[in-house]
């Protein structure tokens, strides 16, 4: 059995996402032909949810951006470096 906790009115629920469970991916046109796709390593992300107010709700998020993955190591050294 599972259980929810529902916050009470006007509270603040924070939450730290599970990195097991969130992902950033992206993709980027090279030469304007061929996509690329990749996504990160190592995030973190906390968020403040106000139920009753989700335009005052707020995420925050660090990308360690040396965990580039592109399935291309010649690339992601590249995009790693100071080029």
């Amino acid at each position: 059995m599972t259980t929810q906790h529902e916050p009470e009115a006007g509270t603040q629920s924070r939450w730290q996402f599970d990195p097991y469970h969130t992902q950033v991916e992206f993709s980027a046109k090279h030469l304007g032909m061929m996509t690329v796709r990749g996504h990160f390593t190592e995030i973190n992300a906390t968020g403040n949810i106000y139920p009753d107010r989700p335009e005052a709700s707020s995420v925050d998020i660090t990308i360690q951006t040396a965990s580039i993955r592109t399935h291309n190591e010649n690339r992601d050294n590249d995009l790693r470096s100071s080029n």
